[in-house]
């Protein structure tokens, strides 16, 4: 369960960091001005993407819970 779990976030990451890189390229910016704009997306998605590969690798009774 826990594979199939994060194959969906692998997924879910590829997804997103491919639809920023069209929001990006859609608004006009040249090749070399692609970076700049897609640098807080990337941030937002891999930072998600730890969290919840985090969040599924604790013990059943641990998630959710805020200490």
């Amino acid at each position: 369960m826990l594979r199939l779990q994060i194959l969906l976030l692998d997924l879910g990451l590829l997804v997103s960091l491919y639809v920023g890189w069209r929001i990006v390229r859609g608004a006009g910016a040249g090749l070399r001005l692609t970076r700049g704009p897609l640098v807080p997306w990337v941030t937002v998605a891999v930072s998600l993407y730890a969290v919840g590969v985090w969040t599924f690798l604790q013990p059943m009774a641990m998630r959710g819970m805020v200490h």
